[in-house]
């Protein structure tokens, strides 16, 4: 798999198993959500208690990203694993509002914020 295609994930708590994976710039759908998807599937396998998704490099989000974003919570939240946003860029924020999904996905405003929450 190509490194440039794949998410960085990491592991940023053992006895908590919370995980950070880093959004790329773009968030389109499409093979991006496939490799998202391969992400997560990682995470699960790992018996993660919960998956912080880190937006501060996202520039583009699209409906079919903002999709992949809800998807992924519903189908965590099934698996009883905690889905939730961090550093989310302005435009992005703003988009989220206009969709009323800030209503929906779990916001915060960093990581540290995130992880006292989710523990």
């Amino acid at each position: 798999m190509n490194q440039d295609n794949s998410y960085n994930i990491e592991f940023l708590s053992d006895e908590a198993k919370i995980a950070k994976i880093l959004l790329k710039k773009q968030v389109l759908g499409g093979n991006d959500a496939l490799e998202f998807n391969l992400a997560i599937q990682k995470c699960k396998e790992q018996n993660v208690s919960a998956i912080i998704a880190d937006l501060c490099e996202v520039e583009v989000i699209n409906s079919t990203g903002l999709g992949m974003l809800v998807g992924t919570m519903s189908t965590l939240r099934n698996s009883d694993i905690s889905f939730v946003l961090v550093n989310v860029p302005e435009k992005v924020k703003y988009l989220l509002e206009v969709t009323h999904l800030h209503k929906v996905l779990r916001i915060f405003n960093n990581i540290e914020e995130a992880i006292s929450t989710v523990k």
